[in-house]
């Protein structure tokens, strides 16, 4: 309902992040071969993130697209795999904006993909057997 950011670390958080940091480049490495492990065995049946010449991606989150969103996430939880929307609405949508006079159907192309994406398990520590059984969940899932 408001505008806002805090961006500040309580003092645990801090204690995490610098016990991570020996460790960050290696999770970055880890995140963007899993990332371009994911994208290779799924490009076939969604969209997948792209990433433009000279540019990197960290992949916080690994968000396809797909038009049957709904249902392809409860086929993969059915296979015991965790999925997210993160953002099922566009900012548009949220109430602090609704001042500015949007409605829904001012930006179609957002509002179309925040109906068909959905994320997908990622963090430095899953195996490729992992990442290898997610991707064949949703193959079978869209195939």
């Amino acid at each position: 309902v408001r505008i806002g950011l805090n961006s500040r670390l309580d003092t645990i958080q801090a204690a995490i992040v610098l016990a991570k940091l020996p460790k960050f480049d290696w999770e970055v490495q880890r995140r963007n071969e899993i990332g371009a492990k994911y994208s290779e065995l799924l490009k076939d049946v969604c969209i997948t993130p792209s990433i433009l010449d000279g540019n990197t991606h960290v992949y916080a989150q690994y968000t396809i697209r797909v038009p049957n969103r709904d249902a392809l996430g409860s086929a993969v939880r059915e296979a015991g795999i965790p999925t997210a929307v993160y953002y099922p609405k566009c900012l548009h949508e949220q109430p602090v904006y609704a001042p500015l006079g949007y409605t829904y159907g001012d930006f179609p192309r957002s509002e179309q993909a925040a109906k068909e994406v959905i994320s997908l398990p990622m963090h430095p520590y899953l195996t490729d057997g992992e990442i290898e059984h997610v991707a064949n969940v949703i193959n079978k899932a869209l195939g």
